[in-house]
């Protein structure tokens, strides 16, 4: 996960005099960045030099280099005024794409006057070679566009630095950084990067036009992201690329609360040590908690920053670390972990109320948790409940995650507790708010319909996916408007917990089977990258609208809530006199989310993705006995071979591959890797024959694509009566033109695209 900014003044914990030295390199790194300036005597004039970075290239066509002053001693930081040009394309067709969304071109050839530059690399001794920096004049937008680009690496009131920027400087954290800041004027600037600490290490980004330069935060938008160049001329996968320098595999909480539920917390970790040269560490903790002292398991202090509304917690590793290969380093913090919603309180982010190094999804740990709080509330955690006890009016609930996962939670209220009375073998309970009065607008018996839709999902895809990595099943009423799964637990919004009858149909039973699917698809298998997320998201949300199809019986609303998915697809941002910035593809993930594409991430990740795996069932399905072993074979398969790993989506096609017996390339690059939607015409000429039967010439036009663009389509032959048939047609190119086999019957209707099965526009079918 790239955390972009930190801001603020600084929470320092000192414990000893070599504590404050440590904290001393840090302050020291923000002060010299605060007061860069430029040198009176070092001044590079240059003409037509270049400066190449991977896929970027820096023309500098007339002008001058100053130098910045240093930074730990070196010469860190250059500001060129004159006239330049940057180059630029994308190494991959989906980022070129991307680039285009954003510019309307597939590669870039920029002009600037101003460029500000930073970097920890070889960048210096490049420029200056064969011209030695020199006494010069420096003109007067000198200052004013070296504030401008400070401007964008920290916050407005100048008290604290990008996450980037102190990483590439905080002493012996030895990686090659590059940064560079370009513009003609303020409005579009370019900022290119390459960080060898991260996992895609190419970066370019830009203000949108959205952003102010007033605004307390600056905030850069990646625009496209990848790997180096040479990482893809190996030709290897790239997705199990790790570049942390610790890797958590253990938790140790224990949490009290006193009567205003402000947590007191320690937190034990216990992981590998990855880069020893490494001396810092960077993990993600709430930003309103407050850290009081950190150590190591052998009690050795450790030194610390946390500054005021960030969430990046720094700690140094110190020398006794250098050489081991396990860490155990212990956090004692506080603060408030909830946010009040009329008269809940909610975790304000449920994986950050303990020390998380990357985010969700890539790393998987196992959890020991305790809890102190008043006895007057109940809290329900994920994993399995090792019991409590209340004394003096305070209970003490002990939890454990013996399978690794990728992230915990709780919620703590009051709440009443609903057993299921199910024999299944995993028990179901749930817990409704009693400061909420449930089922008061519709009717019906909420408990009923709740115990009802879990218990089913449940029984539902173990029966489809496989047994789930759970053993019992608990769901808590939340006051947010979503829902979320942990091992053990979901959170459910309060909005499910009303029965909403026939106003929506259906929904809330998919909403409820969509997180229970997450046992499987998030917390079973999870992603490698945040190009990977629909295989959670999109995965769930097709689990949900199948349940509501199948165990519910409910055919008629699964077609309609597939056709509201295709309507947002193809109408993103199409507005009456013109069109908004076209939609990414599924493999963007998170980056799907823009300035100019707001609410992509569902519409395309969630709902595109669902559209994606409708597609492959009915590729898959047998349209003369109508059974769908291919499809449901793949899932097993899925699920059973990565169960308790991360999958990319390479990894799931290749599970397609093996039960479609064939390349399943074309249409993983159609769906996944690009975004266009076929547009298809379609004429029918209907012949008697003479021996009473019937010939149907069809002739379809396949537009709005590529034209090596191709689907198997199923055709419906209508014969009334109840009489009919299915065919399936592989419709490529521009034009297919097929006869159906000949029919015994005269068709009164031909039904292109049987089953939804083609996410499509279709025009207006003709007969001739």
């Amino acid at each position: 996960m790239k955390i972009i900014f930190l801001f603020m003044l600084y929470s320092v914990g000192l414990t000893c005099q070599a504590v404050s030295s440590t904290i001393e390199r840090y302050e020291s790194v923000q002060r010299q960045l605060k007061d860069l300036t430029v040198l009176k005597d070092s001044v590079i004039p240059v003409t037509n030099v270049v400066l190449s970075r991977d896929v970027g290239t820096f023309t500098f066509h007339d002008g001058s280099f100053y130098v910045l002053s240093p930074i730990n001693n070196n010469v860190s930081a250059l500001l060129f005024i004159g006239s330049g040009t940057f180059s630029f394309t994308p190494p991959t067709d989906v980022e070129r794409k991307h680039l285009y969304r954003f510019f309307e071109k597939e590669q870039l050839n920029e002009p600037f006057k101003y460029l500000f530059l930073l970097f920890t690399d070889s960048t210096f001794d490049e420029l200056s070679r064969n011209r030695p920096p020199s006494a010069g004049n420096i003109p007067s937008d000198a200052k004013s566009a070296l504030t401008i680009a400070q401007g964008y690496i920290q916050d407005k009131e100048q008290t604290s630095y990008d996450f980037d920027v102190l990483r590439a400087f905080l002493p012996q954290l030895d990686h090659n950084w590059f940064y560079a800041h370009f513009w003609t004027n303020r409005s579009n600037s370019l900022f290119y990067e390459i960080d060898d600490a991260e996992v895609e290490e190419v970066t370019l980004s830009h203000i949108p036009e959205t952003f102010s330069f007033s605004t307390s935060r600056f905030l850069r938008e990646i625009v496209c992201s990848f790997h180096r160049q040479s990482d893809y001329l190996r030709q290897e996968s790239l997705n199990d690329e790790y570049k942390s320098t610790f890797a958590p595999i253990r938790y140790a909480t224990d949490v009290r609360f006193d009567d205003d539920l402000q947590a007191s917390i320690r937190c034990d970790i216990f992981g590998k040590n990855l880069r020893f040269k490494a001396d810092w560490l960077s993990f993600l903790l709430l930003d309103d908690l407050v850290v009081d002292s950190v150590v190591t398991g052998g009690g050795h202090h450790i030194a610390f920053v946390k500054e005021e509304e960030s969430s990046v917690l720094w700690l140094y590793k110190q020398d006794m670390f250098s050489t081991i290969d396990t860490l155990h380093i212990i956090l004692y913090y506080h603060g408030d972990l909830f946010e009040e919603i009329d008269f809940w309180r909610e975790l304000k982010q449920s994986n950050l109320w303990y020390p998380n190094i990357r985010g969700i999804g890539i790393d998987r740990y196992t959890f020991d948790m305790t809890f102190h709080h008043p006895s007057t509330r109940t809290l329900v955690s994920s994993g399995k409940h090792l019991g409590s006890e209340t004394v003096n009016d305070v209970t003490t609930s002990r939890w454990k995650i013996t399978t690794p996962t990728i992230h915990a939670s709780f919620a703590i209220g009051a709440f009443e507790e609903y057993k299921s009375d199910s024999t299944d073998q995993i028990p179901i309970t749930f817990y409704s708010s009693t400061n909420y009065q449930h089922s008061s607008l519709f009717g019906g018996d909420f408990k009923k319909d709740m115990a009802h839709d879990l218990l089913n999902s449940l029984r539902f895809f173990t029966h489809i996916f496989g047994k789930p990595p759970i053993d019992e099943l608990k769901a808590v009423e939340i006051a947010g408007n979503h829902g979320q799964a942990f091992p053990n637990l979901l959170h459910l919004t309060w909005y499910t917990f009303q029965n909403r009858g026939s106003k929506e149909k259906g929904m809330d039973q998919a909403f409820r089977a969509h997180e229970v699917a997450h046992m499987w698809w998030g917390l079973g298998v999870s992603w490698k990258s945040y190009h990977d997320y629909w295989l959670s998201e999109a995965f769930a949300e097709y689990s949900g609208l199948w349940y509501m199809q199948t165990v519910l019986n409910d055919n008629e609303t699964f077609f309609k809530r597939l056709e509201v998915y295709k309507k947002g697809i193809l109408g993103a941002r199409k507005y009456l006199l013109s069109s908004g910035q076209q939609s990414g593809p599924i493999w963007l993930g998170s980056r799907t989310n823009s300035s100019n594409t707001a609410g992509d991430y569902g519409l395309i990740v969630y709902e595109k993705g669902a559209w994606v795996l409708h597609m492959l069932r009915n590729m898959g399905l047998d349209l003369k006995t109508m059974k769908e072993d291919v499809f449901q074979n793949i899932l097993k398969d899925f699920y059973s071979t990565y169960n308790g790993k991360n999958a990319s989506t390479e990894d799931f096609q290749r599970v397609t591959e093996k039960y479609f017996g064939a390349s399943m390339h074309w249409f993983f690059n159609q769906w996944v890797y690009n975004t266009e939607i076929p547009m298809y015409n379609i004429v029918y000429k209907l012949e008697d024959l003479p021996n009473g039967k019937y010939k149907v010439h069809c002739t379809v036009k396949q537009s709005n694509v590529p034209d090596d663009f191709r689907m198997y389509v199923p055709f419906r032959i209508d014969f009334g009566s109840n009489k009919f048939a299915r065919v399936r047609y592989l419709i490529k190119g521009p034009v297919t033109e097929f006869d159906f086999p000949t029919l015994p019957l005269k068709p009164e209707e031909i039904k292109f695209n049987d089953l939804e099965s083609v996410l499509c526009e279709i025009d207006d079918e003709d007969w001739e």
